[in-house]
């Protein structure tokens, strides 16, 4: 398999790698690809604009660019759009838990099983397929970050709580029956 610094000279011959500027990068950070500008989309528009560099993007990096604007313009009008989202007055406590311990919990996991505890309990549970993206360029972590921005969205309908279960994995009663 070709590594990826390969696959961006095939994709783009004419652009120099040093040259390429890129809203999201999943390489692990080697040094000889491009690199993803830290800045968030915006950010990374105008340094490409104004480092004249070739801009890069997904799709997906536009649908979290929106999913973050609809979150802002959720949250200040929570009230008056609380009838299109939810049922229930105040915020409905939801909650999900993992095996695992802080160290081997899968958090993107936890962040996607609080992504369909919310869908459930939405007036429109089809939402969540608005929410997510589901591109051709989709990636897991695309999804989770999805999942935390909508979390964001509902914060004035949900409240949300994650539980680690952790403790004895197994019990060994040693001696016979007479014991």
């Amino acid at each position: 398999m070709a590594k990826k610094p390969l696959l961006f000279r095939g994709s783009f011959p004419e652009v120099p790698v040093s040259k390429l500027a890129v809203s999201d990068n999943d390489d692990g950070g080697s040094s000889t690809s491009a690199h993803a500008s830290g800045k968030g989309l915006i950010g990374t528009v105008l340094e490409a604009y104004n480092g004249h560099l070739h801009l890069q993007l997904r799709p997906d990096d536009i649908w979290i660019s929106i999913l973050l604007q609809f979150s802002n313009y959720a949250n200040g009008r929570s009230e008056s759009l609380r009838s299109k989202f939810v049922s229930h007055a105040g915020k409905m406590g939801l909650k999900v838990s993992s095996i695992g311990t802080l160290e081997t919990v899968d958090f993107g996991a936890l962040s996607m099983a609080m992504m369909n505890e919310i869908s459930n309990n939405l007036k429109d549970p089809t939402l969540q397929e608005w929410f997510l993206p589901g591109f051709s360029t989709t990636t897991a972590a695309d999804n989770v970050t999805a999942a935390a921005t909508v979390m964001a969205t509902m914060q004035q309908y949900f409240s949300y709580e994650f539980g680690i279960l952790c403790g004895i994995p197994l019990v060994t009663l040693l001696g016979s029956v007479e014991d």
